[in-house]
Protein backbone atom coordinates (compact mmCIF):
# COMPACT_ATOMS: atom_id res chain seq x y z
CA UNK A 1 0.00 0.00 0.00
CA UNK A 2 1.41 3.72 -1.12
CA UNK A 3 1.01 6.03 1.09
CA UNK A 4 2.42 8.83 -1.33
CA UNK A 5 4.71 9.98 -4.18
CA UNK A 6 7.56 10.36 -1.75
CA UNK A 7 7.96 6.43 -0.69
CA UNK A 8 7.85 5.46 -3.82
CA UNK A 9 10.45 7.83 -4.93
CA UNK A 10 12.79 7.15 -1.58
CA UNK A 11 12.31 3.33 -2.11
CA UNK A 12 13.36 3.46 -5.50
CA UNK A 13 16.48 5.53 -4.96
CA UNK A 14 17.71 3.33 -2.23
CA UNK A 15 17.26 0.39 -4.55
CA UNK A 16 19.06 2.15 -7.12
CA UNK A 17 21.83 2.96 -4.70
CA UNK A 18 21.60 -0.71 -3.60
CA UNK A 19 22.02 -1.96 -6.67
CA UNK A 20 24.76 0.08 -7.46
CA UNK A 21 26.67 -0.96 -4.51
CA UNK A 22 26.29 -4.69 -5.34
CA UNK A 23 27.07 -4.12 -8.91
CA UNK A 24 30.34 -2.69 -7.95
CA UNK A 25 30.93 -5.71 -5.35
CA UNK A 26 30.36 -8.37 -7.96
CA UNK A 27 32.01 -6.84 -11.02
CA UNK A 28 35.05 -5.86 -8.86
CA UNK A 29 34.74 -1.90 -10.85
CA UNK A 30 38.31 -0.37 -10.63
CA UNK A 31 37.05 3.29 -10.58
CA UNK A 32 34.62 2.46 -8.00
CA UNK A 33 37.29 1.28 -5.42
CA UNK A 34 39.13 4.42 -6.22
CA UNK A 35 36.92 6.80 -3.96
CA UNK A 36 38.53 7.97 -1.25
CA UNK A 37 35.08 5.99 1.49
CA UNK A 38 35.91 2.96 -0.20
CA UNK A 39 39.72 2.38 -0.25
CA UNK A 40 39.13 3.65 3.70
CA UNK A 41 37.17 0.56 3.80
CA UNK A 42 39.64 -1.71 1.95
CA UNK A 43 42.40 -0.32 4.13
CA UNK A 44 40.36 -1.63 7.12
CA UNK A 45 38.92 -5.28 5.74
CA UNK A 46 41.21 -5.70 2.31
CA UNK A 47 39.66 -5.68 -0.96
CA UNK A 48 38.01 -8.96 -0.61
CA UNK A 49 36.36 -7.63 3.00
CA UNK A 50 35.30 -4.61 1.53
CA UNK A 51 33.66 -6.20 -1.63
CA UNK A 52 31.47 -8.29 0.91
CA UNK A 53 30.67 -5.22 3.14
CA UNK A 54 30.00 -3.66 -0.11
CA UNK A 55 27.66 -6.28 -1.11
CA UNK A 56 25.46 -6.89 1.86
CA UNK A 57 25.33 -2.79 2.36
CA UNK A 58 24.12 -2.81 -1.02
CA UNK A 59 21.26 -5.75 0.05
CA UNK A 60 20.16 -4.36 2.92
CA UNK A 61 19.61 -0.99 1.03
CA UNK A 62 17.28 -3.42 -1.76
CA UNK A 63 15.52 -4.37 0.69
CA UNK A 64 15.19 -1.46 2.80
CA UNK A 65 14.14 0.48 -0.61
CA UNK A 66 11.09 -2.49 -1.66
CA UNK A 67 9.73 -2.05 2.29
CA UNK A 68 9.62 1.41 2.00
CA UNK A 69 8.13 1.44 -1.57
CA UNK A 70 5.19 -0.66 -0.73
CA UNK A 71 4.41 1.29 2.12
CA UNK A 72 5.99 -0.10 5.49
CA UNK A 73 5.86 1.95 8.57
CA UNK A 74 7.53 1.74 11.40
CA UNK A 75 4.77 1.16 14.63
CA UNK A 76 4.20 3.60 17.16
CA UNK A 77 6.90 2.41 19.91
CA UNK A 78 9.55 2.78 17.36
Amino acid sequence: MIHGHEDLFIGTLAILCGSLLVTAAVTNWPWYYSLRSARFLESKLSRTGARIAHCLIGLALIALGVAVAAGFRCPVWC
